[in-house]
């Protein structure tokens, strides 16, 4: 039921996004596939500041991490957990159940090759419940829409975590485009934390 609410929640804002993106679509952006252990990505080579080989790690990464994950003796919790990687930095959010289990993930996560900074924001408590979740999709889904439209941003640059309200900032900007993110950030209707962990150009 809760997984039904979050897919729809997250269909319609995807849709919204599409539509936004597809009107300011032009001639001068383009993107090109690239394969990366098997499967396809698209990088758009125009607007994203990481290099190519920045983005095949970035997705490398990911995948060694959920293997590695997939494979220990706490599987059960990949779904609490989320991975964030740029350029080769790695962010942890979500929950789990014990400190133990915090300490494993951060230093599974550290001894992949690749990975230059570890980033673990973990909690211990249970999972978030259901209004909790759709509100953090809410802010994630507003901050990507403002971000998207609003002049001297570079959206394509900037990821964005929301977790119980504290969203985490990552991505390769100036830090001008960095402060005004995260004062746009701050003053989004249900944040309580903003955390920056910008590269600076």
């Amino acid at each position: 039921m809760i997984k039904d609410v979050l897919n729809i929640l997250q269909r319609y804002f995807t849709l919204m996004l599409i539509s936004i993106i597809t009107l300011q679509i032009t001639g001068c952006s383009f993107t090109t596939p690239i394969l990366v252990g098997g499967t396809v990505l698209t990088a758009n080579i125009v607007s994203d500041r990481r290099t190519a080989g920045s983005q095949i790690e970035d997705s490398n990464i990911y995948l060694k991490i959920k293997k590695k994950l997939f494979n220990s003796p706490y599987k059960k919790e990949i779904n609490r957990i989320k991975f964030t990687i740029y350029n080769r930095q790695v962010l942890i959010t979500g929950e789990v159940n014990s400190d133990d289990i915090k300490k494993h993930i951060t230093k599974m996560v550290a001894n992949i090759d690749g990975i230059t900074n570890v980033k673990n924001y973990l909690k211990i408590r249970p999972a978030l419940n259901i209004e909790n979740r759709l509100n953090d999709k809410i802010i994630l889904y507003k901050l990507k829409l403002i971000f998207l439209t609003t002049k001297d941003i570079p959206s394509k640059n900037i990821s964005i975590t929301v977790d119980q309200g504290s969203v985490f900032l990552m991505g390769l900007v100036t830090k001008k485009e960095g402060n005004k993110v995260s004062s746009i950030t701050s003053k989004i209707h249900g944040v309580n934390r903003v955390i920056k962990n910008f590269e600076y150009k």
